[in-house]
């Protein structure tokens, strides 16, 4: 289950998250089990997050930096993720049936 400060900021944007990723240190999102549904998470660093079962259906994630999270049993059915970087995130067990997957970046 997502940890609701962290939901909390992600709610008010994605400006305040990426600000508040930079002055957290090392800290791991946990984000698991949200409903980010239709949600515009453009640019947003969600990297080294926990993202496993997350609903991201219809979102857009174009430009996320989205590298090294796990993303286990998430759904991104018609998710943009135009220019997101996936790399080295897990993936197994993901919805991108219809995803927008133009110049996204998965090593």
């Amino acid at each position: 289950m997502a940890n609701p400060a962290h939901l909390e900021i992600l709610q008010q944007g994605v400006a305040v998250w990426n600000q508040w990723r930079e002055s957290a240190g090392k800290i791991k999102p946990d984000l698991s089990g949200a409903n980010l549904s239709k949600a515009n998470l453009r640019s947003a660093n969600l990297s080294r997050a926990n993202l496993r079962g997350a609903n991201f259906r219809g979102a857009n994630l174009s430009g996320a930096r989205i590298s090294d999270a796990t993303l286990r049993w998430a759904t991104l059915f018609g998710a943009n993720l135009i220019d997101a970087d996936l790399s080295r995130g897990d993936l197994s067990r993901t919805d991108l049936r219809r995803a927008n997957l133009t110049s996204t970046s998965y090593k």
